[in-house]
Parts: structure tokens; C-alpha cells; sequence
């Protein structure tokens, strides 16, 4: 899988292109570390601090570290020889100038790499034999993150559901701004559009429902409007 192919598959899921938690997911962390000599730099530092020194890792990953849930990540290495499994994909894919140079730059997830194979016995990748691909879609830590999120922004949205503007406000809007669409003009006698109340400055962004805040609009340009400050 090449990055166009990662791309589309990102696209399909409707996610971002890259893996929102990689700078404070464990296997990704580890994945990084063995698959590249940084070990052999930074005498003294922890695999942490050595990899927040290249910036791989967020300031925060001690506190917001997201542990290995599924198989872990399994490597060896020999002069001759190199195997891993259950990598993250997204480390020989956008980190391979980081990593060993015989790791070809695809979203590999598993593989061995064995010097004594001739030249080209695996086409394009050399010496290198690709055991399987992947996305970070497919990954276990990114499956617990996306639903623990998705259920915090459930309960977010639940707790912030207010209560319906009264009719004697929305009346008094509407009396004040003389039935009449305070974007585009149009009358609700003379034009018969639908009036709605609109938040000048969105609830999003901390508006209020307070008459300064709200203002006449038609359906078309307050959906057209949606959350934005005109």
C-alpha cells in the first residue's frame, strides 16, 4: 500500500489522512525505535526522551499514552536478518527516511528483511519480503481511541443541549426586526420566506441567547450562515 492508496483508504473511512494519535501511541512509539538506530544515540536518555528529541513524540505522551491493546509489536534483528510483525504501517510509510534503508516506503505492517536472499527475489523490494499491509484504521489502539471519542463527544453534545428559545423572545425578535430577514431583506407578508431566530455570535463559540445576540433570519441564510460570525 503506497501513500495514494493509504490516502484513499483514509478518504473512504472519512478520516483523517494520518493517524491523529501518533505522537502518544505506544506501538507506533516502538515501532519507530527498533525499526531505526536511534537507540544507539543519546547515551543515558530513555526511549522517550530520545524520540521527543526528534519529534516524534508529543510533550504530553507520559500522560496521554495510549498503550498497546492488540498482539504487540514483535522484532529481530541480526547482522544478516530482520523480522517484525504488528508494526504501525504509518512508520515505514511517512518515517522511512528514519528507518532501516531496506524497508521499502509502503504501509507495512509485517516483514523480513535476510541479506543471504539474491538480489530481486522480491521484485521492486529487493531483499525484502512484505508479509502484510495495513492501515492505522485497522490498528486496535485507533479503535479505542476513535470510540472512547466518539462517546465523549456524545456526552459533550448531550450536556450542552439547551433550552429552546421562548415564543414571547422569538416574538419579540421578530417584532423588533419588523418580520424581516436582517441578511438578505426579504418580508414575511411580501416575500413569504421562513423566518428563524439566528445567533449572531454562535452558541459554538459562546453565544448567548440574550436579545442583543439574536436576530431575524430567513431558513436559506441561516442554514446558509450555519455557525458562522458574519
Amino acid at each position: 500500500m503506497n501513500k495514494q492508496e493509504y490516502s484513499e483508504r483514509s478518504r473512504k473511512e472519512k478520516l483523517p489522512y494520518r493517524c491523529p494519535i501518533i505522537g502518544t501511541c505506544e506501538r507506533y512509539a516502538l515501532t519507530i525505535y527498533y525499526l531505526s538506530e536511534i537507540d544507539l544515540y543519546g547515551k543515558g536518555k530513555t526511549m522517550v526522551e530520545k524520540l521527543r528529541s526528534y519529534g516524534y513524540l508529543s510533550d504530553k505522551y507520559e500522560k496521554e499514552k495510549i498503550h498497546q491493546v492488540g498482539e504487540p509489536l514483535e522484532f529481530g534483528k541480526s547482522d544478516n536478518l530482520c523480522m517484525f510483525s504488528n508494526a504501525c504501517p504509518e512508520v515505514s510509510l511517512f518515517d522511512n527516511g528514519t528507518i532501516f534503508g531496506f524497508i521499502p516506503e509502503k504501509a507495512i505492517v509485517g516483514g523480513t528483511w535476510d541479506n543471504l536472499w539474491e538480489e530481486n527475489k522480491f521484485g521492486d523490494d529487493n531483499k525484502f519480503n512484505i508479509y502484510n499491509v495495513g492501515h492505522y484504521c485497522e490498528c486496535p489502539e485507533f479503535g479505542q481511541y476513535h470510540y472512547e471519542n466518539k462517546i465523549v463527544r456524545a456526552k459533550r453534545k448531550t450536556s450542552r443541549r439547551r433550552a429552546p428559545i421562548s415564543t414571547k423572545l422569538r416574538f419579540e425578535i421578530f417584532q423588533r426586526d419588523n418580520f424581516t430577514c436582517q441578511y438578505c431583506k426579504r418580508n414575511k407578508d411580501e416575500d413569504g420566506v421562513k423566518l428563524e431566530i439566528d445567533h449572531i455570535v454562535p452558541v459554538e463559540m459562546g453565544g448567548k441567547d440574550e436579545i442583543s445576540n439574536l436576530t431575524t433570519s430567513c431558513r436559506e441564510c441561516n442554514n446558509g450562515k450555519s455557525n458562522k460570525v458574519i
